[in-house]
């Protein structure tokens, strides 16, 4: 059964619940850290705040969307589509500040519209990691 597997493994999953959460959120602690220098390279600082505003509103209603849209969906689909997102919404803000480097051209919604992104994959991860969990014994993921 599962919990003879996970008595004989314990330490094996906690490493990897460990390092599954620490990827899905850093993302989120990135985009959320380097807001204020995206603001500032696309001579927006007064505009910083929409960065973290749509990142976090839309990460809020990811979390509704998850929980009622995806709910049959199989988990790993869900954590693949997370880590897709994420990979997306980095590479929008690489282009963002690529083209704003080299060619002068102010992108500042698009790394906007990156954040976006990032929100929704940072909150549909945690919903699809969480919602895997649930089937391992309350200790092993409380800890």
């Amino acid at each position: 059964t599962l919990n003879q597997v996970v008595r004989a493994n314990q330490s094996k999953f906690i490493f990897a619940f460990f390092f599954s959460g620490l990827f899905n959120e850093s993302g989120y602690i990135m985009v959320q850290s380097a807001a204020s220098d995206l603001a500032r390279q696309f001579r927006k600082e007064k505009q910083m705040a929409f960065i973290l505003m749509f990142m976090i509103f839309f990460g809020i209603l990811g979390r509704f969307l998850n929980g009622s849209l995806c709910i049959r969906m199989r988990h790993s689909v869900r954590i693949w589509f997370a880590a897709h997102l994420t990979l997306f919404s980095f590479l929008l803000i690489s282009f963002a500040c690529f083209a704003g480097l080299h060619y002068g051209i102010n992108l500042f919604y698009l790394a906007v519209a990156a954040s976006v992104f990032t929100g929704l994959a940072e909150a549909s991860g945690e919903a699809a990691l969480l919602g895997y969990m649930k089937g391992f014994p309350a200790n092993m993921v409380s800890e």
